[in-house]
């Protein structure tokens, strides 16, 4: 197998535990998720060296400079992503969602967040797709693509949103239902018949 074959896998394998964490009840996720997530990333990040691949794959994909920029890339991208992770989480941490608000930990995450932006600014790849128009140019286009997709899913959602029927306002309990549904339930904990 190409050390890019296994690359595809292992980017297939993340994407796979992604959706099996966001399946079942929101307090109880999949416990495949993890291990599968581990093992695309293991895979990503622990790919064999390009060997000898003759007729195999196409020429420009097959070499040794390929071969160590994608190396590179993904070990600097590993960096920022680390880095904003973390920001992001203590800006979860820090904000008022679940207790008071930490200012320290809010500054600290968003120092973490500044900092993984200047990262990517910085790696060489970046760099080599400015330097050449015809990237810019497709980069450009899949970006744009990008944003046409996320704005037909707002405005589907949306518009599911608008057009899904209302429950209609029900009315409160008067003194007689209440205290047929405080029998009830008071039957049901002792068990009565």
């Amino acid at each position: 197998m190409l050390w890019i074959h296994q690359t595809i896998i292992g980017w297939a394998l993340i994407l796979a535990a992604i959706s099996l964490n966001r399946m079942g009840p929101a307090f109880k996720r999949s416990k495949f998720s993890s291990p599968i997530l581990l093992l695309g990333l293991s895979i990503i990040l622990l790919i064999q060296g390009p060997g000898d691949n003759t007729g195999s794959c196409l020429e420009e994909f097959c070499t040794l400079e390929t071969y160590l920029e994608f190396q590179n890339f993904i070990i600097s991208s590993s960096i920022w992503i680390s880095l904003a992770l973390l920001g992001i989480m203590l800006i979860i941490y820090g904000s008022e969602w679940y207790s008071k608000s930490n200012p320290i930990a809010l500054i600290f995450a968003w120092l973490l967040i500044f900092y993984s932006w200047w990262t990517v600014i910085n790696i060489d790849f970046y760099h080599e797709i400015l330097e050449q128009p015809n990237y810019l140019f497709n980069y450009f286009f899949f970006a744009l693509g990008i944003l046409i997709s996320l704005f037909i899913l707002i405005g589907v959602v949306r518009w599911t949103e608008i057009n899904t029927p209302r429950d209609p306002i029900i009315d409160e309990m008067d003194e007689r239902e209440k205290r047929i549904v405080t029998e009830i339930i008071r039957r049901n904990i002792r068990g009565d018949d």
